[in-house]
C-alpha cells in the first residue's frame, strides 16, 4: 500500500484495524487501482456519508453507490443509438 493510501486510512479512518485496512480499501474504494488522491477524495466521500461512528457502514454506502454508478452506465448505454 503507498504512502499517501495509509496516511489517509490513518488520518480518516483510525478505528479501522491494521488486519482490516487491505480489506476495507478493496471493499469500498478503487483501491489497489486507483493512485492515493483519488483513495483519499473517496476516503473523504465516505466518510462524510456516514450517519454514525461505525466503519462497517462504509460497506453498504459504497454498495449503494456501485449500484448507483452501474444503474446509470446501463441507462447511458441503452441511450446509444
Amino acid at each position: 500500500m503507498c504512502i499517501k493510501c495509509a496516511g489517509a486510512m490513518t488520518e480518516l479512518f483510525p478505528e479501522v484495524p491494521d488486519d482490516e485496512v487491505g480489506d476495507f480499501l478493496m471493499a469500498c474504494t478503487a483501491f489497489p487501482f486507483a493512485e492515493g488522491d483519488v483513495l483519499k477524495e473517496q476516503l473523504v466521500s465516505l466518510r462524510n456519508k456516514m450517519k454514525s461512528t461505525d466503519y462497517h457502514e462504509c460497506y453498504g454506502i459504497a454498495s449503494e453507490d456501485n449500484e448507483a454508478d452501474m444503474q446509470a452506465l446501463h441507462e447511458e448505454l441503452n441511450n446509444v443509438s
